[in-house]
């Protein structure tokens, strides 16, 4: 076996620190290995610089420095393959539980909507925030990681966005908005500009930017316009102030005629104060004022499915109209020519104001048809 000289090491220590080697354990720890190659594969010192070369290019795919990088990060940051590790299990658990949720959703199965918000709630505050602290730690232009930490940031916003509109609470439609228009006129410009810089990267930013701005396109048109929502609203709060119109017309003639039943009376007055109720909620009034009854303005388009169930003020009467409504169906419906009360406001999904109120009107015009053949037993 062939034993190295002091001359020799001291040759290899100042190669390795002149190809970028600085840390100094990191250095002796190469330098012995190396040495312990050599002089088990050596048999003569006419060898030893071809040898050296061959063992030192087997380090590294491209330089040998990126050890010492490797070093550093580790040093600097321990848990790094944790993280990494982390950031991709993460990742892969999102994407399958959205999935999963999503063919849950659409075959109406239970499950789905545990699925989707864990889904969404793992993308956007571990993965994103785990692949964005990872990246600004790698050797890349800052352009890249400005790049990165913006995308990032516009996905977090839609994700975020998806997440309040799912679970109906506020500011969703704000924070979908905020992360179309960062894409827009912020991630895009970024990419295109920065891609144009390196004759490499030309194509791909172009191609990227197109597809972007056609997907942004795609998701605009499934949304409509102000001007459209604005008309459909108008067009809502219209039937529903002809069916109170119809439901005036036909309480005061029934009335006229002293027809009366305590607990048709009842559920009739659990309708009118819960109504109450969800007009003060929209309008601080507790009757309508008249820019929506002339029909210059329309009823909010607020999502109350919630709110009736977890407001407390709303919640009450809710519930004792639901008991009430369920028990008349099952005990006081007999004859032929009566009809159930319609328990559509108690059903399960996405029910607005003007839906709520036109649900109540039906009760109470279910309630008058059913009341009207009293007269005669």
């Amino acid at each position: 076996m062939f034993v190295l000289l002091d001359a020799h090491i001291d040759f290899i220590r100042t190669d390795l620190r002149s190809r970028g080697i600085e840390h100094d354990a990191l250095l002796e720890d190469i330098v012995d290995h190396v040495c312990c190659l050599l002089e088990t594969s050596l048999h003569d010192e006419s060898e030893f610089h071809s040898r050296y070369h061959q063992i030192i290019a087997n380090f590294y795919g491209k330089s040998i420095v990126d050890i010492e990088k490797e070093t550093q990060l580790l040093i600097q940051f321990k848990n790094y393959y944790a993280m990494k590790k982390t950031m991709l299990y993460s990742g892969a658990f999102a994407s399958i539980a959205l999935v999963a949720g999503l063919v849950l959703k659409f075959t109406h199965s239970p499950g789905a909507a545990a699925l989707i918000l864990s889904g969404i709630f793992i993308f956007g505050f571990i993965f994103l925030p785990l692949m964005v602290l990872l990246k600004s730690r790698e050797e890349a232009p800052m352009r890249d990681k400005i790049l990165t930490l913006v995308g990032s940031l516009c996905v977090l916003l839609f994700s975020l966005g998806t997440l309040f509109k799912i679970m109906y609470w506020p500011y969703a439609n704000m924070l979908g908005v905020s992360a179309m228009v960062s894409v827009a006129f912020v991630y895009i410009p970024l990419l295109f500009f920065t891609g144009l810089r390196k004759p490499e990267t030309r194509t791909s930013a172009m191609v990227t930017t197109i597809v972007l701005i056609t997907g942004i396109g795609l998701v605009l048109t499934l949304v409509r316009s102000p001007h459209a929502t604005q008309k459909m609203e108008l067009q809502k709060t219209a039937s529903y102030l002809h069916d109170e119109e119809l439901l005036e017309k036909m309480q005061s003639r029934l009335t006229n005629e002293k027809i009366t039943s305590p607990e048709i009376l009842h559920i009739d007055s659990l309708c009118v104060a819960l109504k109450r109720e969800v007009i003060h909620m929209e309008t601080n009034q507790y009757e309508l004022p008249n820019s929506i009854l002339d029909g210059s303005a329309s009823i909010s388009d607020s999502n109350m499915q919630k709110i009736l169930r977890e407001t407390e003020s709303l919640s009450v009467s809710y519930m004792a109209l639901k008991a009430a409504v369920e028990a008349y169906n099952n005990t006081s419906v007999s004859r032929r020519d009566q009809v159930k009360l319609p328990t559509a406001l108690f059903m399960d999904g996405e029910m607005r104001t003007t839906d709520v109120l036109s649900a109540l009107s039906s009760i109470r015009l279910a309630l008058l048809l059913n009341l009207a053949p009293t007269k005669n037993p």
